[in-house]
């Protein structure tokens, strides 16, 4: 039979592993606890990181766009220039007996067509190339004719029945149909169409400015 002393220290015993299991087992916490802190504290820089990376992978890909339009449009120009394109087709524009405003009407008709089917830039660095040889022809300045294909390219994104833009804002805004988006450009496209009248009209308003330069 075990003396009472030596059930005294078993008892001790017993208390000093419990107490130190208690110390280990507040220590585990408190380490867990820090842990989370420091997880809950990255989070934000985690997260900022995750954006930052999309941004840049998005900033890729439009880059990777624009220079592949830009690729394709230098090809083009060389092609334009083997074939004397626009030489061809200004002596077929200035052949058909337009007056010079006449001509331009139908150019801008066809950049008003084109918006439905191209992006402003695209359009652009392919068709000039074409049309800017018949405009000087014609006897416009460069510079208002600028402002003119800007402002046209633009009002061919938004006009009925297939403005590009128009779809941009449906994806944007899902809950509204069309009719209603196209409703709401209705006076955008009458206000357009009214400031090109403007100036076609008047190329001074839009000379002033570089003529003070």
């Amino acid at each position: 039979m075990p003396s009472l002393k030596t059930f005294r220290l078993r008892i001790r015993s017993v208390q000093s592993t419990q107490k130190i299991t208690k110390a280990m087992k507040m220590v585990a916490a408190a380490k867990l606890r820090r842990a989370q802190e420091q997880a809950m504290a990255a989070r934000p820089y985690a997260e900022a990181m995750d954006k930052i990376l999309a941004s840049l992978l998005q900033a890729t890909r439009t880059a990777a766009a624009v220079f592949t339009v830009l690729i394709g449009a230098l090809l083009f120009g060389y092609f334009l220039t083997v074939t004397q394109t626009p030489q061809k087709v200004t002596a077929l524009i200035t052949g058909l007996g337009f007056s010079p405003i006449g001509a331009l009407v139908l150019i801008m008709l066809m950049y008003l067509v084109l918006g439905c089917l191209m992006d402003a830039m695209a359009m652009v660095i392919l068709t000039v190339p074409i049309i800017f040889p018949v405009i000087t022809a014609l006897g416009f300045d460069p510079i208002w004719f600028g402002v003119i294909i800007v402002m046209t390219v633009e009002l061919g994104l938004i006009h009925p029945p297939v403005g590009m833009n128009v779809f941009v804002i449906k994806t944007v805004v899902q809950d509204v149909s069309f009719s209603t988006i196209f409703y709401g450009v209705i006076p955008f496209v009458v206000t357009d169409i009214l400031r090109l009248a403007i100036l076609i009209a008047f190329p001074a308003i839009a000379l002033w400015l570089p003529g003070r330069m």
